[in-house]
């Protein structure tokens, strides 16, 4: 054993007392105050709140950015009356002890959408408030109870008709068929599947940490959309590809990225722009001068296309003002 482990004589002999002493185990000895943190124990608040721990926190959260000594924070504490050290004294216990009824409030009421360090904000009551417990000791205590996982915000389809649970279930047929088929070919035909397909950027902010806790009654919570036109957000169309290896999409493939582009186009300006000139009152004009101007007619920009029909309104309104004009 010296030998293989690279160590002397005394080092092994204190490693088999040890075993011995544990009864032939290794296992590491349990903490006396396993599973007990700030919330769940008054032992624990004991200990670590004291009234001068609540005080310089909330000192500290009222002037943020500035350098606060604890000698200065100690001798303000010194100075203050016997029942502000009251206050301070029954401040953060009073809080801790009410903390696994608001978090349950706050994680009901977002749905588990929402960040630990904005949870511990919420608890405390705000941004300047003291927070008697952070964000990383929030995690560690939720994500120990019973059931607790993360889970991405996700979309379902609205099969709530009979004609769109045939039209997807035909769409599964037929991609099982296809796929079959092509690996029966495998060796004489590489396949390559390309998908286009239109990409709606930021029409919903996915999380990939929104809380599920059982416990406190917190459930995912699925959007439902009724199509991807009723976004409002930019849209781009996206081309990829993938080479099935064996033509057998379920043993993987080599992915190609094809393209990735905008819906929109450059387009010649039918007029001079300018830009807008705020003044003192609120109000707001376009001043016709030379500094100020964004764009000539006849120079080329980009015009988006994200709206349905957008070109055809513009391209029937230009036609009407040549006919007038």
């Amino acid at each position: 054993m010296q030998h293989a482990f690279d160590v002397g004589k005394t080092k092994v002999k204190d490693c088999i007392k040890e075993y011995n002493r544990r009864g032939g185990t290794l296992e590491r000895k349990k903490r006396s105050d396993a599973g007990k943190t700030l919330v769940n124990s008054n032992r624990k608040r004991d200990q670590m709140c004291s009234p001068f721990n609540w005080f310089a926190k909330q000192k500290r959260r009222q002037h943020q950015g500035e350098a606060l000594e604890s000698a200065e924070l100690k001798e303000a504490y010194a100075n203050l009356s016997e029942e502000d050290r009251l206050k301070c004294a029954q401040g953060m216990k009073t809080m801790l002890a009410n903390m696994e009824s608001e978090v349950k409030r706050v994680l009901k009421h977002t749905n588990g959408c929402i960040s630990w360090e904005a949870l511990a904000q919420q608890i405390a009551g705000g941004e300047k408030v003291a927070q008697p417990i952070c964000g990383r000791s929030l995690a560690k205590w939720v994500a120990g109870t019973d059931g607790f996982r993360y889970m991405k915000t996700q979309t379902l389809p609205q099969c709530t008709t009979e004609r769109t649970k045939k039209i997807r279930k035909r769409w599964a047929v037929t991609f099982h068929i296809f796929w079959e088929g092509a690996k029966m070919v495998a060796k004489e035909v590489q396949l390559l599947y390309t998908n286009i397909d239109e990409k709606w950027f930021y029409s919903l902010v996915i999380r990939l940490h929104n809380k599920v806790v059982p416990l406190f009654g917190v459930s995912p919570v699925f959007h439902r959309i009724h199509h991807k036109d009723n976004m409002d957000k930019l849209l781009a169309i996206c081309a990829i590809g993938i080479a099935p290896i064996d033509n057998d999409l379920r043993k993987g493939g080599r992915g190609l990225k094809i393209c990735i582009t905008r819906s929109g186009g450059n387009v010649a300006a039918s007029k001079n722009s300018y830009n807008r000139v705020y003044n003192d009152d609120g109000t707001w004009s376009y001043p016709r001068i030379e500094g100020n101007l964004l764009r000539k007619k006849g120079e080329s920009y980009f015009e988006n296309w994200e709206i349905c029909g957008a070109r055809t309104k513009k391209a029937e309104r230009g036609s009407s003002t040549s006919r007038s004009g």
